[in-house]
């Protein structure tokens, strides 16, 4: 799964991460494990087996782990500024 390179830490050219990097790691963690615990038994491989989710996370965000994955990207950005 994908909580290993969730709960990576990338260092900035000065050798510490900025506080907001982090902050925005925290959050994509927790969003993205908010979403596979309200997945359940939708959360598979084949189309025919997924149930719709309209609860939970999916109330507010229509695909909250896309969202964990660009606040990731961007965390990264920001721990790494770079043009």
């Amino acid at each position: 799964m994908a909580w290993p390179v969730l709960l990576t830490v990338a260092q900035g050219p000065t050798g510490a991460t900025p506080f907001p990097a982090l902050l925005i790691q925290f959050t994509a963690t927790l969003l993205f494990g908010a979403s596979v615990l309200t997945l359940g038994d939708s959360f598979a491989v084949f189309p025919e087996r997924r149930n719709i989710v309209t609860g939970g996370v999916y109330r507010w965000i229509r695909h909250p782990m896309y969202a964990s994955y660009l606040l990731l990207d961007l965390r990264f950005w920001l721990a790494t500024p770079q043009p």
